[in-house]
């Protein structure tokens, strides 16, 4: 999670944020922000501020493509080397193809990504991203979703079998970093693995252009691993304005993180 600003307005942006904040403090008590990166802008802002703070570190894996594809192949496991090379030979052999929706088509291939992306979820008996009473879904699809798309600043690749789509994932992009936020594939097809298919296409393209970062975003899997991605820290933060009840909160959970601490550390100890 990260504010986007305008660089030669960045000290205006962050007083005004923490001001705002502090003003309207009678509407909020705690805020959680769950991932966002060591120089990212509303970390700065919350260190900066008169406001209660604590962060924990966690992972998120990227892929630095910018030095092309040759150079991004070498790096990968002569076995996942193999398989990436595979999957591409199969798009070509069986006409997949692979295109960025632009505006006008943008929210028929996001229709398309969600309901592929549910279908995986209802049949293993659980909710997925896009289901279940989520107020934060519909605020995003109604309110923030409109906007990025006139942005430019989300971008939806779409993998497509003799014009039926079989697979989407959805980016946001930052500068020259695209961030995954979800995807959605066809999983009766006898295609096999058409998202990882949709993902080794789009990493040559990206790796072709030699300009991006493509980021997992959180967490560290063998997955992500064996795709090349590299492992790097971000933070989760709790913040919160000065009164009784926040102080209370603050020290209680850190008196409950170091006892939870010592805890472990004696499991461990016993389990050796």
């Amino acid at each position: 999670m990260d504010i986007i600003y305008q660089d030669d307005l960045k000290d205006q942006i962050l007083k005004s944020l923490s001001d705002f904040l502090l003003a309207n403090k009678k509407y909020w008590d705690l805020f959680f922000v769950n991932s966002t990166f060591p120089g990212s802008f509303i970390r700065q802002m919350i260190k900066q501020s008169q406001f209660l703070f604590r962060e924990k570190q966690g992972v998120y894996s990227d892929i630095d493509l910018r030095q092309g594809w040759d150079t991004y192949l070498n790096q990968l496991q002569p076995r996942m080397r193999t398989k990436v090379r595979k999957m591409l030979k199969v798009a070509d052999q069986q006409d997949l193809k692979m295109f960025s929706a632009d505006r006008s088509n943008f929210l028929d291939h996001f229709s398309s990504l969600v309901k592929l992306h549910q279908s995986r979820w209802v049949q293993s008996g659980e909710d997925g991203a896009f289901g279940g009473k989520r107020l934060y879904i519909k605020f995003f699809l109604d309110y923030l979703l409109p906007s990025f798309i006139d942005s430019g600043q989300v971008r939806i690749y779409t993998l497509l079998d003799k014009g039926k789509y079989i697979g989407h994932q959805i980016y946001f992009i930052d500068q020259n970093t695209l961030y995954l936020f979800q995807e959605g594939y066809e999983w009766n097809q006898q295609i096999s693995d058409p998202g990882n298919v949709l993902r080794a296409l789009l990493m040559h393209d990206l790796a072709e252009q030699k300009k991006y970062i493509y980021n997992f975003m959180s967490g560290w899997t063998f997955h992500k691993q064996s795709w090349g991605a590299n492992v790097k820290t971000h933070y989760f933060i709790r913040f919160a304005h000065f009164n009784f009840k926040n102080i209370f909160y603050f020290f209680s959970y850190g008196m409950v993180e170091k006892l939870l601490g010592k805890i472990r550390g004696l499991q461990n100890k016993l389990s050796r």
